[in-house]
């Protein structure tokens, strides 16, 4: 009878490898943590999408200011020139003034 082996198998033995398995691959641990890191990925991209295009709507910004103080600088030369002119009886051949 020794040499008979048990038909039932030991439910220990495999009890021990499933709670090694589970001990080894966490998989909720390890679904969770895939993710956290895809979230920040993510976030991470986004940001720096934001951030690039709010530097491009700034830049734009400025490039449009500094074209109207640009006309501006140029109707202020063209006023002065005018001023300087009536004050003086000088007649207007600027290009400036004329323009």
């Amino acid at each position: 009878m020794a040499d008979k082996e048990d038909p039932k198998p030991d439910i220990s033995k495999f009890s021990v490898i499933r709670s090694g398995l589970f001990r080894l691959f966490n998989f909720p641990l390890i679904g969770s943590t895939v993710l956290i890191l895809l979230f920040y990925w993510r976030l991470r991209l986004r940001r720096r999408r934001v951030r690039k295009q709010t530097i491009d709507g700034l830049l734009g910004v400025i490039k449009e200011k500094d074209e109207k103080i640009t006309h501006l600088l140029h109707t202020i030369a063209r006023m002065n020139e005018l001023l300087l002119a009536t004050r003086h009886g000088v007649p207007i051949t600027s290009k400036a003034a004329s323009g």
